[in-house]
């Protein structure tokens, strides 16, 4: 009996490990993302865009992170690295309900920015899809 729940223990501890360092990941994105709001809010672009940069490598996965440093790299004038970014936020899971928000965030983004750059058909599609995520 004492073998069984060893080796139980033993197998399941790769798997404990691997869920603990996910969420302290997930809880490190979420910090860097606070303060890279912070700075943002203060005019420091920079170092926002650092802190996005380094939230987006703590947590891949969070299309709200996408959005919100497409968002700073817009304000930047990196039209390119916007667009990037909202079509890394759709990719991430466009069907999920949790993401749905910030998918249409994303859409809506990069509708503005396809705007600036004078792309009025891929923004108007852009713009659709927004209102489709709502």
């Amino acid at each position: 009996m004492k073998k069984v729940l060893l080796l139980a223990l033993v197998f399941s501890l790769p798997s404990l490990a691997a869920r603990a360092q996910s969420q302290a990941a997930m809880g490190g994105a979420q910090s860097f993302a606070r303060r890279a709001a912070e700075r943002r809010v203060r005019g420091d672009l920079d170092g926002a865009l650092s802190d996005y940069d380094k939230a987006v490598a703590a947590d891949p996965r969070s299309a709200e992170i996408y959005v919100k440093r497409g968002g700073v790299r817009r304000a930047k004038g990196d039209l390119d690295g916007a667009l990037s970014d909202f079509d890394a936020a759709y990719a991430l899971d466009p069907r999920s309900v949790q993401n749905d928000r910030f998918v249409a965030q994303a859409f809506s983004d990069r509708g503005s920015v396809r705007t600036e750059k004078l792309d009025i058909v891929g923004a108007l599609a852009d713009y659709d899809k927004a209102l489709y995520c709502y």
